[in-house]
């Protein structure tokens, strides 16, 4: 697996769980995050997956705003599920729900990633 070269890392990073995130994701991340002042926006974050010698890669390619997601959790519910499953088709067929963050109009510090067990928050990201 190739790993980007050029990166900026933000905020501590987890040991066992990279996250990577391409450029106009940031970008776009940013711009919610101005409206998000006021209350707080929802983004779900498509991408791939991949692991190896037991670290896991998240390689994020595409965000788009979540309206059935207000606030932290670790299971989601069916609404939830299918509103991530209609903006995957229609937006990013060629890629997987990797997890979500939450704005709040302040820095982005870390992400929550989708596993079986449940969506668990991780710092930092590349």
């Amino acid at each position: 697996m190739e790993l980007p070269k050029n990166v900026t890392q933000i905020g501590e990073t987890d040991k066992s769980c990279k996250i990577y995130v391409e450029d106009y994701v940031v970008s776009y991340m940013k711009q919610m995050n101005r409206f998000a002042e006021d209350k707080e926006i929802a983004l779900a974050l498509y991408g791939r997956r991949s692991s190896e010698q037991s670290i896991s890669y998240n390689f994020i390619y595409g965000a788009a705003k979540l309206n059935f997601l207000q606030r932290e959790v670790r299971h989601l519910s069916q609404a939830q599920n299918q509103e991530i499953e209609k903006l995957h088709k229609k937006y990013f067929p060629e890629c997987e729900f990797v997890g979500y963050t939450i704005l709040n109009g302040e820095m982005i510090e870390g992400m929550y990633l989708q596993e079986a067990s449940g969506c668990r928050y991780v710092k930092g990201y590349a």
